[in-house]
């Protein structure tokens, strides 16, 4: 049930998004627009040459860049015709000072750059259909082949502002705007079509392929809006509230003594309500606020649970070493190698395995093993489903994290050795990461994020 709730939410929020979208394009307010009320919208590569003002952002070297963070949105050369630069500098430079547009297409490793421009542009609309574009693709030489009409342009998803001062100067950028110009009328809305695409069923089912797919045809620009298919008229809330109330079916019946069942139905709701809070629009909005709280939330569960720092009465040894053997064995079967970024990755993503298994482990697992007085093999079950509904909407990572927290919970509960779950959680998560199929993996976001 929560599968089908995680196919529903999505399939919903791609509507929703098509439906806002055409609204914006027929009223020619299919805008991109950067308030430049942080440097968390530059790209981290350019952010030396910026800091954070007062609403906007300032520069006081020579030749300031910045490239802006897309955030998955495209510029679509035939209707974004227009940028606004939202601009303050010295008055004797504004006869001086120059800049230079290059936007480009990444997927396709191609550049465009405008001519150098003066800063009296600056503060108004500037018409990009009047400028001509040099080409520069680096996989060809000579790099500048030819230049090219602004409308002829594919769809892009990246620019670069590059700043010239004949000496460092201040500069305040307020805000930046491409601006929708032109209409746009989209051929049809389509459905996803698992025949015309290819794909079997099951396939087009995964909501990782399904976001990958979307993506693909946002990215593309003429492509039409992709609907996903439907499977129930039912909202995606019911789903997720007859799975919460299956679960708490099942432990109404279960035979358990009445304490054990009101300690289960306790957990179950408290997780099921923490999948619903995760797919809340808000949280998106507000999650910078929230993300200092909730770190002094888990150092508050660390230092309570300190003592599981101290060494472990048992090794757990075919923890550690079936880990790194279905490790391998992933790496050999799918053809990979562990490139550098895994080794950099690993002490980061180890503290986060070690939080996940805090919580997995005596949080949940001791917990219910302790108050409900059933086997091991039951309440690790019970977890496994419960940490797979905490990674909806993500299909294939909610399978991974099934088999998983199955298995850590019964590893914790025979061993109880966070250092081993911890070790084996980042090994098989990064592996994991490597292995799977960009159209299937997708991405490793969960809730609102995916």
């Amino acid at each position: 049930m929560v599968m089908t709730y995680s196919h529903e939410y999505f399939s919903q929020k791609v509507s929703q998004s098509n439906q806002q979208q055409l609204e914006q394009t027929q009223q020619l307010a299919w805008h991109l627009d950067w308030p430049l009320a942080s440097r968390s919208e530059i790209v981290s590569s350019f952010k030396a040459d910026w800091q954070l003002l007062d609403g906007g952002l300032k520069s006081s070297v020579q030749n300031p860049e910045l490239s802006l963070k897309m955030q998955g949105r495209v510029i679509e050369p035939g209707v974004h015709q227009a940028l606004y630069i939202d601009a303050k500098l010295d008055k004797s430079m504004q006869s001086a000072g120059a800049f230079r547009l290059e936007f480009s297409s990444l997927q396709q490793n191609i550049f465009f750059l405008s001519d150098e421009l003066p800063v009296l542009n600056l503060a108004s609309d500037l018409d990009l259909s009047v400028l001509s574009w040099y080409v520069i693709q680096p996989d060809l030489s000579p790099s500048i082949q030819r230049t090219i009409n602004w409308t002829d342009l594919p769809v892009l998803d990246a620019l670069v502002i590059r700043f010239y001062f004949p000496q460092a100067t201040d500069l305040e950028l307020r805000s930046i705007q491409i601006k929708q110009t032109q209409t746009k009328l989209w051929s049809k809305q389509s459905q996803v079509d698992c025949q015309s695409v290819s794909q079997p069923s099951q396939t087009c089912f995964i909501t990782n392929h399904m976001r990958t797919q979307y993506k693909q045809q946002q990215q593309s620009g003429s492509e039409p809006l992709v609907n996903p298919l439907r499977i129930s008229a039912l909202p995606p809330l019911t789903w997720l509230l007859l799975a919460a109330g299956s679960s708490v079916l099942a432990t109404l019946l279960s035979g358990l003594e009445k304490s054990a069942r009101l300690t289960s139905m306790l957990v179950i709701m408290s997780l099921y309500s923490t999948v619903w809070l995760l797919h809340q629009h808000w949280l998106a909005t507000y999650f910078n606020y929230l993300w200092w709280p909730v770190l002094g939330l888990m150092l508050v569960l660390l230092w309570q649970h300190r003592r599981y720092v101290k060494g472990p009465l048992l090794t757990a040894k075919p923890v550690w070493l079936l880990s790194m053997v279905f490790s391998v064995v992933l790496l050999v079967v799918t053809g990979h190698l562990m490139a550098a970024d895994f080794w950099l990755e690993i002490p980061q993503y180890l503290l986060w395995a070690w939080v996940q298994q805090l919580l997995l482990g005596p949080l949940v697992s001791g917990f219910l093993f302790k108050h409900i007085n059933a086997s091991r093999w039951l309440v690790a079950a019970v977890v496994g489903v419960l940490f797979s509904s905490i990674h909806a909407p993500n299909h294939v990572l909610m399978v991974a994290t099934l088999v998983g927290g199955f298995a850590w919970s019964y590893a914790w509960l025979k061993y109880e050795n966070l250092y081993a779950n911890a070790f084996s959680h980042a090994l098989l998560a990064l592996v994991f990461y490597q292995v799977m199929p960009e159209a299937w993996l997708g991405s490793a976001r969960i809730g609102v994020f995916f």
